[in-house]
């Protein structure tokens, strides 16, 4: 869903396998996912409670700029930078998902976008 979303929003999308729910797992392959691409989105794993790796793994790699938002469906949406590059952990649910990708993640890669076309490259 959102794959398909970020294409019909001008991006080109690589969707990975679905991750364990473990720390080492996680943070490998969101880490491997942000060396190769130019901007990450997550899905699930973004609540706030004990087994929520996501906001531990972005703070440690990099900085969470936001961590939660006032909008229901979609409240445990995470935005954080890291190495220079942003990164958005949605909601599982996929409403959720669906809503904050369309909020966040289209905007943000609308502003990346702009920001490519500006500085003249493809």
């Amino acid at each position: 869903m959102i794959e398909a979303a970020v294409v019909s929003w001008g991006g080109m999308a690589r969707r990975h396998a679905i991750v364990a729910d473990d720390c080492e797992s996680l943070e490998r392959a969101v880490l491997d996912s942000i060396a190769e691409s130019d901007m990450v989105a997550l899905s699930g794993g973004t609540s706030m409670g004990t087994e929520d790796f996501t906001a531990r793994i972005l703070s440690a790699a990099g900085e969470i700029v936001c961590r939660g938002v006032d909008i229901r469906p979609g409240k445990p949406v995470i935005l954080a930078i890291v190495a220079g590059k942003p990164v958005v952990g949605l909601p599982g649910y996929p409403a959720s998902c669906m809503l904050t990708a369309e909020l966040f993640v289209r905007e943000i890669l609308c502003r990346r976008q702009a920001e490519l076309l500006h500085h003249g490259r493809d």
